[in-house]
């Protein structure tokens, strides 16, 4: 079949060729122009379609090309997004943790407070910035126990509380020194032989200790042992080489013990000493407690304009400061050389100011000796009835935080009222009980 294919096509093109051959010239040409814009047209109508399907599929290349360039950007700014959202949530997160943390640490603070108020026990300056510290430094980096312990402690549950940090100071081994440290800080003013027990410990492992020193030398002096708070604190003088600061400190306490003791002469040396070097080192709060102190030499002496001038400069700093602590108990002693010289109304304002102070601030040991300075000024204006009220209150908070002085003290006071009334009984009584205490 192919062969008689071939030879019809081979027949076929030999006859258009002899018909072709058989035309004149022109015709020719113009059958040649035709036969070359048909083959034209035919190839256009090939490649047309061929030229368009390349264009669409690169065209379509081009799309998915975009297409996964689009996703890919899309993909990374979700990403970036995602990792912004994370790290915002990250931080308002830790924000609020911080903020949680320093609220529950400001309530645990609060809650200690009031508890060392209500104790009422005498707390140095140093005691209270070592306290300070302790809580703060068990709050940010101590461990559960004593997180446990501290908790207890704002509780009220001293004895829990010592226990379980003790617990904690026999594990610590190679910390036990600094674990003996923050117990003495937290315990000083709250329970004076835990903490005495704490700093003494402390001190076998590290004797050159003179923080630790000096603590033990505030929490001697409370329990009347003089010589043994002299001892401690001229070990700070001695060991202070060049520590003006812990030289300030001990000269200051020195002072102190010598006013205790009467000898008003050493008394006013150390404190005028100690003065020098707050002074010379800009220790504001320091400066304040020296005049403080001198001024309570002088009044001691009855040399009322000099102890009304220190003590006004003290005001002056702890007021600049914020020290209410210290307003509260300067007041007071203004007020006392007020009544001394007999301006009665001037005594009256520096004790009610004071009095409000300590009020508001929770120091019912401050509270109770102001309740009897009141008192002492209704009884030379010859108020007995305020005067008893005062005497009574005041009398009732000594009992209450176990101050035997401070309750000796009052009953002499509510004796004199009643003897000033002409009741001697109750006189003799009252004077009786203020006598057995001193005994």
């Amino acid at each position: 079949m192919l062969g008689d294919l071939a030879d019809a096509l081979t027949g076929g093109l030999e006859n258009a060729w002899v018909s072709f051959r058989s035309l004149n010239g022109w015709v020719q040409l113009g059958v040649v122009a035709s036969l070359v814009t048909l083959l034209g047209l035919c190839i256009s109508v090939v490649i047309a379609p061929l030229r368009a399907a390349i264009w669409l599929n690169r065209e379509r290349e081009r799309r998915e090309d975009r297409q996964v360039l689009g996703d890919t950007h899309k993909a990374a700014t979700g990403a970036e997004r995602s990792a912004k959202k994370a790290e915002t949530a990250a931080r308002e997160e830790g924000a609020a943790t911080r903020e949680a943390m320093a609220k529950e640490n400001a309530e645990l603070k609060a809650k200690l407070d009031v508890l060392i108020a209500k104790l009422g026990a005498p707390v140095a300056p140093e005691t209270e910035a070592a306290f300070d510290k302790a809580v703060d430094e068990v709050q940010t980096e101590g461990d559960q126990i004593e997180k446990e312990a501290l908790a207890l402690l704002a509780e009220g549950k001293t004895a829990e509380a010592a226990a379980r940090y003790e617990s904690d100071v026999q594990q610590a081994a190679g910390q036990a020194i600094e674990k003996l440290r923050r117990k003495g800080a937290l315990f000083a003013p709250v329970d004076t032989f835990v903490a005495k027990d704490a700093y003494e410990r402390l001190l076998a492992l590290a004797p050159g200790d003179l923080g630790a020193r000096n603590e033990l030398g505030h929490l001697l002096m409370r329990l009347g042992d003089l010589p043994g708070a002299e001892a401690a604190y001229r070990a700070v003088l001695d060991g202070a080489a060049g520590d003006k600061a812990a030289e300030a400190a001990a000269l200051g306490n020195l002072g102190l013990i010598a006013q205790t003791r009467g000898d008003l002469d050493a008394a006013e040396d150390f404190h005028t000493r100690s003065l020098k070097i707050e002074e010379d080192l800009g220790r504001k709060e320091g400066v304040a407690n020296q005049l403080g102190n001198l001024g309570l030499v002088a009044l001691t002496r009855s040399d009322l304009n000099a102890a009304k001038d220190f003590l006004t400069r003290s005001l002056k700093i702890d007021e600049d400061l914020g020290r209410k602590e210290g307003v509260a108990a300067t007041l007071g002693n203004l007020g006392n050389i007020a009544r001394a010289r007999g301006d009665l109304d001037a005594a009256e304002d520096f004790l009610t100011r004071s009095l409000k102070i300590d009020e508001d601030l929770g120091r019912k040991e401050g509270v109770a000796a102001t309740l009897g300075n009141l008192g002492l000024v209704a009884q030379t204006r010859g108020d007995l009835d305020a005067a008893e009220d005062f005497h009574t209150r005041s009398l009732k908070i000594h009992e209450d935080l176990g101050r035997k002085e401070g309750v000796a003290a009052t009953l002499g006071n509510l004796g004199l009222v009643a003897q000033t009334r002409g009741d001697l009984d109750a006189a003799e009584d009252f004077h009786t009980r203020s006598l057995k205490i001193h005994e």
